[in-house]
């Protein structure tokens, strides 16, 4: 009995470590920051730049607008994400991220959906409710007839304290998603 709970554990441990992102390396971290905005986790994508200010305006304004933070949440889970091109140069690093996703028309013509959508709703809707039915409205929506283009950018990474931050002096859209 005891060796089929020793593979067992062995079995778990490994599923475990296979979802795991390694931010040990300049590429692992973009990518957790990645992982971050589409859990809309953005308190801790802030904590991943070397200055956390940068990204708190996109982080309030993610969590003050509800029609905002489900759009580019949704944009961020629907786009095809590329994290490559890893250069290291002792304590500094670039990372080009790649995004296959929805240009700022498209983006407009989706936030005018969800404005409609947020209109019908009753004043008295709780915000959880409104969050349900706006991410029920982007999912049923036809994205087909959206055409989607390649918007990429570097990322540039300094070590502070022996750990991989993004560099928030050279940072100029920390989401370029194209609008």
């Amino acid at each position: 009995m005891k060796p089929l709970r020793i593979v067992l554990a062995l079995l778990l441990v490994s599923a475990l470590m296979v979802g795991c992102i390694d931010t040990s390396t300049p590429k692992g971290v973009v990518e957790m920051l990645m992982e971050h905005i589409k859990k809309a986790n953005y308190q801790e994508a802030e904590k991943i730049f070397t200055d956390p200010s940068v990204f708190q305006p996109i982080r309030q304004g993610l969590e003050e607008d509800t029609i905002n933070s489900v759009l580019i949440t949704k944009l961020i889970q629907q786009a095809t994400i590329t994290v490559d091109n890893e250069t290291i140069n002792g304590s500094n690093a670039t990372v080009d991220a790649t995004f296959d996703s929805i240009p700022g028309e498209g983006l407009s013509i989706l936030r005018q959906h969800l404005e409609e959508v947020r209109r019908q709703m009753p004043e008295n809707t709780s915000e959880e409710d409104i969050k349900t039915q706006l991410q029920t409205a982007l999912d049923s929506f036809e994205w087909g007839g959206l055409k989607e283009e390649t918007f990429t950018t570097t990322y540039h990474l300094s070590k502070v304290d022996g750990k991989w931050r993004i560099d928030s002096s050279q940072v100029t859209d920390p989401l370029p998603l194209g609008n």
